[in-house]
């Protein structure tokens, strides 16, 4: 008995000390604070007081762990939250007119990421800037502190009623030679190419030498099977149906180096599209590819020269060209990073030179001088550019929110004029412009390791803009949103062995994060939601005691997944069961030598100790996954084809909506 009574005394103590721990108290002289998750403890809290008009800025570093950061205001609600937001660490902002008690939420990204350590430091606690360009370099503190250290960055300019307000670089331009970031740096500014391919075939529809309506192959007859079915305005609104360029060149052996000429080539191997023209808007590199080529071919010159004779020159953009060499020697060029944990980064040279989609050089001193454009008010730049905004429409009469290579669309109520872009040797471009307030941007960057661009570009937007924004009302005939019988769904959820998934509610919104990527369900019943971003339904299990301890996704009628509740506790059981459960074809009947004439290449499928080794001499070897049915990933997704009975003799190979459906034939039969 007073054994059990000691026992019961410390569980007590223990509770205790748990209730009555103290949250931590950030202030401007606070020290840095280390911390690690366990299995016990798999969020911490830190608190913030602020004063009224005060600007709050901590940041993060981690050591082999990816956290999130989530902010609440005193009555417990989520008012912001920090994911992915930082070059080597990440930040964490409030912006407080009326003051208060603010709890600062850390937690691991996953469940499965309980090891490694973060160390939390605050770097200013200040006033809040009294004009809009004193609040824009307030949030930009993150980014000026971090160019003190030996790292790349990035380069903003805004410009508002046709002057520039703000333009200032942060960062490393070289880090071998220690060159800064400057508003003469030039940087690869990715698919913003896009919109200057678009004021070239808009221009040339002006001058009524091309019609929207002209089929593809009037221009390029190499492509007279595809391109016969295909018209002009399907390459500008991206409803072609043509298989991307990008994805084509990586998976194909085509050598190493591509340019729009090589692009053409590729193009004409395809047999086949991933759907009828004008039924989908899907992105695609490859209509603008062939977009500059038709330019070309109808002006009798490179777009190269078009582009300097009719944009850069007239807009005194004298550091702006297209680039169709990728070997080209480029004077005051930005060179684009990676980074890896805090250590290790390299450059990368990605061969490319895909004019018309990409492959276009600027700075900041120079799109500037674009923005202006935009806000431009000569009768003939103003008529241009509304034809540019003009949004492209399906064959259903249904609207499509892209331009001549710009984006259209609203964003908090305002109407929103705007592109983005990345390559793959890590540049991060974004461009945006509210025409009814006279308010355009841009931001560069050479990191890809840091996303700054939708953080910045909202802080910008919102410093300006936020008392124009549109407020949400309630609409009539619709039901509250009860959070209490949905916050029983909220947890972690095994997809397959290798993913879990988390469900959770934010703002009143109930949502999932599969794999960073975040959409939101919508209520059909007690247990029911509907996931219209990926065409799926999302069942919750209720037991004889309440608890929901398994989601079944369905689509089309089909399970895609039964997933098992998880906690940091039991997860390895439960991939363990999962992997117990999955039946898989006989891989003998699978093995061989498959070929591409779309791709031109030879895939060799071998069996390794019970695992599918799929090998090309441009990839080497990739191991691929069994999923369900006749399906693989792992380089795509592979689909098996079985007929009357047989072993397959061909699989189809998809990646994204961006490549659908291209066949590889065994050849070893």
């Amino acid at each position: 008995m007073k054994t059990k009574k000691y026992f019961y005394l410390i569980i007590i103590c223990l509770l205790c000390n748990n209730m009555t721990a103290q949250v931590a108290t950030l202030n401007k002289k606070s020290e840095p604070i280390t911390k690690s998750f366990n299995h016990n403890k798999l969020f911490h809290e830190f608190e913030v007081n602020l004063s009224e008009n005060k600007f709050f800025l901590a940041s993060t570093t981690t050591n082999n762990l990816d956290i999130k950061t989530s902010v609440y205001d005193e009555s417990g609600s989520k008012i912001s939250e920090f994911d992915d937001n930082g070059l080597t660490g990440e930040f964490v902002k409030i912006t407080s007119e009326k003051g208060g008690k603010f709890t600062i939420k850390i937690e691991p990204y996953s469940i499965e990421e309980t090891g490694g350590s973060y160390t939390l430091s605050v770097e200013c606690l200040e006033n809040i800037g009294k004009s809009e360009e004193q609040r824009i370099k307030q949030q930009m503190r993150f980014w000026d502190n971090r160019a003190k250290k030996d790292l790349s960055g990035l380069g903003i300019v805004i410009l508002q009623n046709g002057k520039t307000v703000l333009k200032e670089s942060y960062g490393k331009a070289n880090l071998e030679y220690d060159i800064p970031l400057t508003k003469s740096s030039v940087y690869d500014i990715a698919s913003l190419a896009k919109q200057f391919t678009g004021y070239a075939v808009a221009t040339m529809v002006e001058q009524n030498k091309l019609s929207l309506d002209d089929k593809v192959s009037k221009y390029l007859p190499e492509l007279s099977s595809l391109g016969s079915k295909i018209k002009i305005s399907d390459l500008v609104y991206h409803t072609s149906g043509l298989r991307d360029i990008g994805e084509l060149f990586d998976l194909g052996a085509f050598g190493s180096k591509l340019t729009a000429e090589r692009a053409l080539e590729i193009i004409s191997y395809q047999n086949t599209l991933n759907f009828e023209p004008g039924t989908r808007h899907s992105y695609s590199n490859t209509g603008y590819v062939l977009l500059a080529i038709i330019v070309e071919r109808i002006a009798n010159t490179s777009i190269r020269e078009w582009s300097k004779d009719n944009i850069f020159s007239p807009l005194q953009m004298n550091n702006s060209f297209v680039n169709n060499d990728p070997e080209l020697i480029i004077k005051n060029r930005a060179v684009a990073y990676k980074y890896y944990g805090n250590k290790t980064l390299f450059q990368q040279d990605n061969g490319m030179a895909l004019v018309g989609s990409s492959a276009l050089y600027s700075s900041l001193d120079d799109i500037a001088h674009w923005l202006a454009f935009f806000q431009s008010k000569n009768t003939n730049d103003q008529n241009l550019f509304r034809t540019m905004t003009t949004k492209g429409k399906l064959k259903t009469g249904e609207e499509v929110n892209y331009g001549f290579g710009l984006s259209v669309s609203n964003y908090r109520g305002l109407p929103f004029i705007s592109h983005s872009g990345s390559t793959p040797a890590g540049f991060n471009t974004l461009i945006g412009h509210f025409p009814e307030h006279n308010l355009s941007f841009a931001i560069f960057s050479n990191s890809s390791s840091i996303n700054p661009i939708e953080i910045i570009g909202r802080d910008i937007v919102e410093t300006y803009l936020s008392q124009y924004f549109e407020r949400p009302t309630k609409k009539e005939n619709t039901v509250e949103f009860d959070i209490s019988s949905i916050q029983k769904f909220e947890g972690h959820f095994q997809f397959n062995p290798d993913m879990t998934v988390q469900f959770y509610i934010d703002n009143d919104k109930f949502l999932v994060n599969a794999n960073k990527d975040i959409h939101q369900l919508e209520r059909v019943d007690a247990t029911h939601f509907l996931l219209q971003a990926l065409d799926s339904k999302v069942e919750f299990i209720v037991d004889a005691n309440g608890g929901v301890n398994q989601a079944i996704v369905t689509s089309g009628g089909n399970i895609i997944a039964d997933m098992p509740r998880v906690s940091a506790s039991n997860i390895e059981s439960v991939k363990e069961s999962l992997e117990t459960k999955i039946t898989k074809p006989n891989f003998n009947d699978i093995i061989g030598t498959y070929y591409s004439d779309e791709l031109l290449l030879n895939i060799n499928i071998s069996v390794e100790k019970e695992q599918l080794i799929l090998l090309t001499s441009k990839h080497g070897r990739v191991p691929i996954q069994y999923t369900n049915d006749n399906f693989f990933t792992g380089f795509g997704d592979l689909e098996f084809i079985y007929e009357n009975g047989s072993n397959p003799k061909r699989f189809q190979l998809s990646r994204g909506e961006r490549l659908r459906n291209v066949i590889f034939r065994k050849i070893n039969i």
